[in-house]
């Protein structure tokens, strides 16, 4: 794995020969987080490629400008006790998102649904029975602009994810969530 910066707060990140465990129907899931105590956020803003596994990151500051910052970045495909959805339309009332990116590891159908403006409800069918102790929920904002996600709520077979901008107001944004164990 080799990091590039490509500029005030953007990098490539290039996993040699990852992509080619991926295929037009498994695209995996990525995440990228800001690490350390700072005000910075993180997110992806595209992935692909093939041979190699290539994850653009962009990362802004507390007042939403592009903004140098380590991070960390997490890949998966699927796997057990591992649920996972890009959430692809931000407006649209309830979907089913883009297969590819999603997965739901007892086959169940997975849901999204925009509950208000920047909060979504993403709901994997028969799930429960796979997460343990109740799991874990992560989310982020995916795409261009400054937009923020968080996993804000978690039940059985949903969590809800909120988008936000800088200054704190609900924003629809494109989003990854992880829901596991």
């Amino acid at each position: 794995m080799r990091v590039f910066r490509d500029g005030v707060g953007q990098y490539r990140v290039v996993f040699n020969g990852l992509g080619t465990r991926r295929s037009p129907t498994l695209g995996g899931h990525v995440q990228a987080s800001a690490v350390g105590t700072g005000k910075h956020h993180c997110k992806t803003s595209e992935l692909g490629g093939s041979p190699n596994l290539t994850v653009r990151v962009r990362c802004y500051g507390a007042g939403g400008s592009p903004a140098d910052a380590k991070f960390s970045v997490f890949f998966t495909t699927p796997s057990g006790h591992l649920a996972y959805a890009w959430g692809d339309r931000p407006t649209t009332p309830s979907y089913t998102p883009f297969p590819a990116y999603t997965s739901n590891p007892t086959g169940g159908t997975v849901y999204i649904s925009r509950i208000a403006t920047g909060s979504y409800k993403v709901e994997w069918q028969g799930i429960v029975d796979e997460i343990i102790d109740g799991g874990t929920v992560r989310a982020n904002a995916y795409g261009q602009g400054n937009a923020q996600c968080k996993g804000v709520d978690v039940g059985e077979e949903f969590a809800v994810v909120q988008c936000f901008k800088p200054d704190g107001s609900p924003v629809d944004s494109y989003f990854m969530v992880f829901f596991g164990s």
